[in-house]
């Protein structure tokens, strides 16, 4: 009959700590630094339980270490060209790898941040770039649109012989009044008007007088802001060719329109008639166009900016 065994020899090595498992057995005889030291490794376990490894300098090793601790032999093949397996699936190239990573002493692959700079670096230039060319379309843009505005400009701007350009400044400056005065008493009369007609029609004769300057100075006539009516008159005389002096009872050169009502034209009266009626008859109410001029929007003046007389 067989004997049956015993506990007491297994008793006994318990107590002794025997039978103790190795990993219990191994953390008692640990010392604290030793403990947190694995806690640590512990800690540095990624989810799919490898060991994440902090990259340094001495962790890295050479190609040739590589090659050699893993038995690898170069995958290029005699033409320089990487070789593949007979399924189409390219081979290990540790050129290749090195140029954008390293591996570690526990195999791990390092990649560098290089290609992300570079990367970085091409789409700020890129973006640069676009924005030079932006600015460039803008300023071709932006200088395209004023030439076509001076062109504009210069195709509506008034032009006049001296003597034409001097009679015109003569009918917009009363007696004793300077050219700058005139332009004054316009721009009073505009802010004080409530009616758009009449708004508009004191407009024309503001932008007239300063067109007829403009065009006077560039014909070197001097202190045109400080001419009175009388200089006028005289600069007209010195620069009118013979028969071409206004006669102000016989020379029929106006005409003029109702702001209200009727849009007809009445036409065409001297300087007297015109003088007279404005003194006793017009009330402010008319719009006047010189007979020379066309039949558009800018030419016709309210009655108040004319002095015929």
């Amino acid at each position: 009959m067989a004997e049956i065994p015993t506990d007491k020899h297994h008793y006994d090595s318990a107590s002794d700590g025997d039978d103790m498992p190795a990993r219990k057995r191994s953390r008692k005889n640990m010392t604290i630094n030793e403990y947190d030291s694995e806690s640590e490794d512990e800690n540095n376990i990624n989810s799919d339980g490898d060991e994440i490894t902090e990259p340094n300098d001495k962790n890295i090793i050479t190609k040739e270490e590589f090659n050699a601790e893993n038995e690898i032999e170069d995958a290029n093949d005699e033409n320089g060209d990487i070789s593949k397996f007979e399924d189409g699936v390219e081979a290990f190239n540790m050129d290749q790898e090195m140029s954008s990573g390293q591996f570690d002493k526990q195999g791990n692959y390092i990649p560098t941040q290089q290609d992300n700079v570079v990367d970085s670096q091409q789409e700020e230039w890129i973006d640069s770039v676009k924005n030079v060319q932006k600015v460039a379309q803008a300023h071709k843009t932006q200088v395209n649109s004023m030439k076509k505005r001076e062109r504009q400009i210069i195709k509506n701007r008034r032009k006049y012989m001296l003597n034409e350009a001097l009679l015109r400044l003569l009918y917009c400056v009363e007696n004793e009044e300077t050219v700058l005065e005139a332009l004054s008493r316009f721009n009073s009369m505009r802010r004080k008007a409530t009616d758009d007609i009449v708004i508009s029609t004191i407009t024309n004769s503001i932008t007239l007088l300063t067109d007829l300057i403009d065009l006077l100075e560039k014909k070197d006539i001097d202190d045109v802001y400080d001419l009175t009516r009388s200089k006028i008159k005289k600069l007209i005389e010195e620069e009118s060719l013979p028969g071409t002096v206004i006669d102000n009872q016989k020379d029929k050169n106006w005409s003029f329109k109702w702001i209200s009502g009727s849009q007809k034209i009445h036409e065409f009266y001297s300087n007297y008639e015109m003088n007279y009626w404005k003194d006793t008859y017009f009330n402010n109410k008319v719009i006047v166009k010189y007979k020379d001029e066309e039949d558009i929007s800018k030419n016709w003046l309210h009655v108040s900016c004319i002095t015929f007389m």
